[in-house]
């Protein structure tokens, strides 16, 4: 084989190379709107985790410290924050006096439980939104059942509004995630299908 058949068969030709960085974009465009809704269901999802692991540390922390905890939201509807906070502790063998609700925007008094932060910080996850930041509620010390007996209902919404999810904190204390709306996500099992109530 001479030198100029081998020169021709090493590498690509130009018009090679511009049809597969055509087909290439092609593909990049058709996953870019999957690649947008991953990202959206992402951040919702952390931001209910976040918020259960709060509630989580606090009703433990409760029962741990034998001290009732309060769980409050606040900021706004679009900078929202939750924290815990528990109960001073006793002093001159007087009984322990009801948890005061922490200002999780400012941090003070400190959202603390156990001697650990307990806090969800104003914008931490930026875009996700929620449904109201009035929702508060304190664990009992004795059980980490929700006090005055009933439950809790908070619901929050990706960046882009189209997926929704619910959180339940039942009377006993227990927390259920759940999917509202037309747009499920994966892995995580729709309200109605649990028999969950919208939170009013």
């Amino acid at each position: 084989m001479d030198h100029s058949a081998r020169s021709r068969m090493a590498g690509f030709t130009l018009i090679e190379l511009a049809v597969t960085m055509v087909v290439l974009s092609i593909l990049a465009a058709a996953a870019m709107p999957a690649y947008r809704e991953f990202f959206e269901r992402y951040r919702l999802r952390g931001a209910v985790d976040d918020i259960t692991s709060v509630i989580a540390t606090a009703r433990a922390g409760a029962v741990k410290a034998d001290r009732d905890v309060r769980v409050s939201f606040g900021g706004s509807t679009s900078n929202w924050c939750v924290g815990a906070a528990a109960a001073a502790e006793p002093t001159d063998g007087a009984p322990a006096a009801g948890a005061v609700a922490c200002n999780c925007v400012t941090n003070s008094p400190q959202c603390v439980v156990g001697g650990s932060l307990v806090r969800v910080e104003p914008g931490k996850h930026a875009g996700v939104t929620i449904a109201s930041v009035a929702t508060t509620f304190e664990f009992d010390s004795k059980l980490g059942v929700v006090q005055p007996l009933g439950s809790a209902c908070t619901s929050l919404k990706s960046p882009n509004q189209q997926y929704t999810m619910q959180i339940n904190v039942n009377a006993l204390g227990q927390t259920t995630t759940c999917s509202t709306g037309s747009n499920p996500i994966a892995g995580v099992t729709s309200c109605a299908a649990m028999g969950v109530a919208a939170c009013p």
